[in-house]
């Protein structure tokens, strides 16, 4: 009796490990994809905020720079670009000089500007020019800028801002952010634009937008083509005089 009990002992044992190396074979199988795909997410999430400090400050460079230039658009936009130059230049892949990856990293830059990015200067308004704008000798329309601190700051002619705040200049910027972690490119535009995407097997994807149908132009623009907008704003205090672009 006692022989048999062993022998029942001594099968059971090498069947209880089994199992259990087979249980951790199935959790890792389940727990290992969610855990590399949270990493990929966290990665990302680090990276759009490194990308929303560089967009910030090359915003407010840009807004200084056109506040010294009548806070005309070009003078902006060129500034603007240069600032968006970390994105592009990739100190691992300089093939030839420093001032041809340069270069070549301008090239992309201003590619993306006019695909990716969008440039809106809020203030001086419409408004701000019809109210305090002057003509100049050349019949050129200017906001006055001297001796503002001696200006009155109460609104004039019925407009909703003072002298002072025409010569703020205020400016956003829409910037398409390309999405570098694996998967994630995917993940975004099925998860912001399911509607748009292909066709899929996975019930969950077929569900409509979280953007809402009137963000469709953002699913086109950005989020199908593997970016994600990243908007910026920018104030500073006009040097020279407004003038319309």
């Amino acid at each position: 009796m006692q022989r048999i009990q062993h022998r029942r002992r001594a099968c059971a044992r090498p069947l209880s490990l089994h199992r259990i190396k087979g249980a951790g074979m199935a959790e890792f199988i389940i727990v290992t994809p969610v855990a590399i795909l949270l990493t990929f997410c966290l990665i990302q999430a680090g990276l759009l905020y490194m990308a929303k400090l560089t967009l910030n400050n090359a915003v407010f460079m840009a807004a200084r720079h056109g506040a010294t230039e009548h806070a005309q658009r070009s003078a902006i936009k060129e500034s603007l670009i240069k600032g968006l130059l970390p994105f592009y230049v990739n100190a691992l892949d300089f093939k030839g000089s420093e001032v041809s990856s340069l270069v070549a990293a301008r090239i992309k830059a201003e590619l993306d500007y006019q695909l990716y990015t969008t440039l809106e200067i809020l203030s001086p308004s419409a408004e701000a020019f019809r109210v305090y704008g002057l003509k100049d000798k050349n019949n050129r329309t200017y906001i006055p800028n001297d001796n503002l601190e001696f200006r009155t700051a109460t609104p004039v002619n019925g407009a909703s801002i003072s002298l002072r705040d025409a010569n703020v200049l205020r400016i956003k910027v829409t910037y398409g952010y390309e999405l570098k972690v694996p998967l994630m490119k995917a993940i975004v535009s099925r998860v912001m634009c399911p509607l748009m995407s292909s066709d899929s097997e996975v019930t969950a994807w077929k569900k409509p937008s979280v953007l809402g149908q009137s963000s469709a132009s953002d699913c086109v623009r950005y989020y199908l083509q593997g970016r994600v907008p990243i908007v910026s704003f920018a104030t500073v205090q006009m040097h020279t005089d407004p003038r319309p672009n």
